[in-house]
């Protein structure tokens, strides 16, 4: 469910972004969202672009804590926290971490049914 995402999501804050990274050595932003989804069965491509191929857009307005953030050109992607936040990988040099979305130019995604 959305709680138990939003948990997984940020044991991981504090992990150093690694270019292709998929485990809490080092992660990148899809290697991320496929390492949180990892968890509850969910097995995903290591591709921003694949991942989304994937889901189902939904409106921001019914987005809820555990869906996806997707940049429109998927240069990005990270796991919605509510509130116009965030949970992601973001660059060289940087850590994981619970950050405001700061682009208008993206698009929720459901990859699963979170309320159950």
């Amino acid at each position: 469910n959305s709680e138990n995402l939003m948990k997984a999501a940020s044991e991981l804050v504090g992990t150093p972004y690694v270019f292709g990274g998929d485990s809490p050595a080092g992660i990148d932003c899809s290697g991320y969202v496929l390492f949180v989804y990892a968890q509850f069965g969910i097995s995903l491509p290591h591709s921003v672009y694949q991942q989304a191929k994937m889901a189902t857009k939904i409106d921001i307005e019914d987005a809820l804590p555990g869906d996806i953030v997707v940049f429109n050109d998927y240069s990005h992607n990270g796991i919605y926290a509510g509130n116009g936040n965030f949970y992601h990988a973001p660059q060289r040099g940087d850590r994981v971490k619970l950050a405001p979305i700061f682009t208008p130019r993206f698009h929720i995604i459901r990859l699963v049914d979170i309320n159950n």
